[in-house]
């Protein structure tokens, strides 16, 4: 694991950048792999909704780095749609693999930007990589950030709607930050969305947060969408939370992500 002295050596400033831009190979299959964090029903049952494939760089001196530190520049000024493309594959076939070797069907998200979303060949190489890998699109969920997407997500319906014809599960991420959240409840083919932490964490001490977190709830289930709430790191939180019928939970206090020879630890069905 990356170490706290090394955060502060290389402070993740361009030196990163710098070295993607030296080393254009460090895109590859083996230097960019997946962790997981599960999404679950309830700490009693421990029963497995879904697995989150979270970004993470394999670097030779510095170990494993969260994507935190380096997806922005990325973004900015390398190839995110190849980064996000090797990513997207090896998920694909890690969980293709994972299910056949359990006969199982886990389920599996990943998180992607805007400038992946619309790209102009973005559905052909969705559906190349889908049908390559051999995993079922069933299996797969798409989670688009409301934070980044805001009002522009409506113009990606046409997308959505071509995503939900394979099978796939749309998931809308941070939700309820924007004063339009409710706009894509009802424009756009949204089968779940994830409570951004921001709200999980402040619903011990604030009652106003606590009723919004409740409204949203009962609101997306009135819709028949299911709620997920993120960043739940205690006890009291998740009662909370169970008590007004959220659906699923993922946060520290089930599991920290971890690396896909760790999957075999949890039940998956």
């Amino acid at each position: 694991m990356l170490k706290n002295k090394y955060l502060k050596e290389l402070n993740f400033d361009r030196n990163l950048f710098s070295y993607f831009l030296m080393n254009k190979g460090v895109i590859t299959y083996d230097t960019i792999i997946a962790y997981y964090q599960p999404i679950v029903e309830s700490i009693e049952s421990k029963d497995i909704f879904l697995f989150e494939a979270l970004m993470r760089w394999d670097h030779e001196k510095y170990g494993i780095i969260s994507a935190d530190s380096f997806i922005d520049y990325f973004k900015e000024n390398g190839d995110i749609l190849a980064l996000g493309s090797v990513f997207s594959f090896r998920v694909f076939q890690e969980f293709f693999l994972l299910n056949q070797i359990n006969d199982a069907n886990a389920s599996v998200s990943i998180n992607f930007s805007i400038r992946e979303l619309s790209a102009p060949f973005f559905m052909e190489s969705f559906k190349i990589m889908i049908r390559q890998s051999g995993l079922n699109p069933e299996l797969f969920v798409i989670e688009l950030s409301e934070l980044e997407f805001l009002d522009s997500l409506v113009l990606y319906k046409r997308i959505l709607y071509q995503l939900k014809e394979m099978g796939v599960r749309i998931c809308i991420d941070n939700f309820g930050h924007n004063f339009s959240s409710f706009t894509y409840l009802l424009n756009l083919p949204v089968d779940m969305v994830k409570i951004d932490k921001f709200f999980v964490q402040k619903i011990n001490n604030d009652q106003e947060v606590y009723l919004i977190i409740s409204s949203l709830i009962n609101i997306c289930h009135n819709l028949s969408i299911k709620v997920i709430a993120v960043g739940v790191e205690t006890e009291s939180q998740y009662y909370l939370l169970k008590n007004m019928n959220c659906d699923y939970y993922q946060g520290y206090y089930f599991s920290q992500p971890f690396s896909l020879d760790l999957i075999g630890f949890y039940s998956i069905s």
